[in-house]
């Protein structure tokens, strides 16, 4: 527990200390690993979730860190200062800000223009109550389609300049 309580404050007191891999330990007494796998077009940003840590009166916690631990290797990561509402759960103290808008960062990926296939990278949140979430998010990245792609697919007949008239 000594270790955990050091690791927590090593954590929360530098941000390059976020990083460390954690133990099976740490991880039952409240490192939560989360993986995620999101589809996005080519080269388009996309905001995958807003990240905010709250006290109880919904002012921004000064204490909550989050580092992007794993680079994506075929795209970008942005952390991007917003505001936007929270989404507690409802048995949240913290529940009564999600009708507020509050100070936080949206987190976004973009792939490099014209990349397809998987890529990914983690990100490690470290929440002032004590426990830390690192989220592994795996991008299926797709191609962009063409407006026109639906259209081109399939074959129109074209009308002959001049109608035949029908007999009867």
């Amino acid at each position: 527990m000594r270790k955990l309580a050091l690791v927590i404050a090593l954590a929360l007191s530098s941000p390059s200390a976020l990083s460390q891999q954690w133990t099976d330990d740490e991880t039952r007494a409240g490192m939560k690993k989360v993986d995620q796998t999101r589809f996005t077009s080519s080269g388009k940003p996309l905001t995958l979730f807003f990240m905010a840590s709250l006290n109880l009166d919904c002012s921004p916690s000064e204490d909550y860190q989050f580092e992007l631990t794993k680079e994506p290797e075929h795209g970008t990561v942005d952390f991007v200062p917003d505001f936007a509402n929270p989404s507690y759960a409802k048995d949240n103290p913290r529940a009564k800000c999600n009708d507020k808008k509050v100070e936080g960062h949206l987190l976004r990926y973009q792939s490099n223009g014209g990349y397809t296939g998987m890529d990914s990278f983690t990100v490690l949140e470290v929440f002032p109550q004590g426990w830390a979430r690192e989220t592994t998010f795996h991008m299926n990245v797709r191609p962009i389609k063409s407006k026109g792609c639906a259209a081109d697919a399939i074959e129109v007949p074209v009308p002959s300049p001049h109608p035949t008239p029908r007999m009867r």
